[in-house]
């Protein structure tokens, strides 16, 4: 129980320091290039965490659903 507290505390740290660096970063350039980056950046933290999770493959991803694949 501890390390959900631990691991929620942390996140809540990380979600305020992105948050942060992102309205920084919009007032020095322009809205397109934070939203594109911010994207980005989703893309590349979320995409490891769902490939372990779910256990499915790269590719799995941008397939369309299927009763095979048990999306579908």
């Amino acid at each position: 129980m501890l390390s959900g507290y631990v691991g929620s505390f942390v996140f809540v740290l990380l979600l305020a320091f992105g948050i942060f660096l992102f309205g920084y970063a919009a007032r020095r350039v322009s809205a397109l290039y934070v939203t594109a980056l911010e994207i980005i950046f989703g893309s590349v933290l979320i995409t490891p965490i769902v490939l372990l999770a779910d256990g499915i493959n790269f590719s799995d991803l941008f397939a369309k659903p299927s009763k095979e694949t048990g999306y579908g």
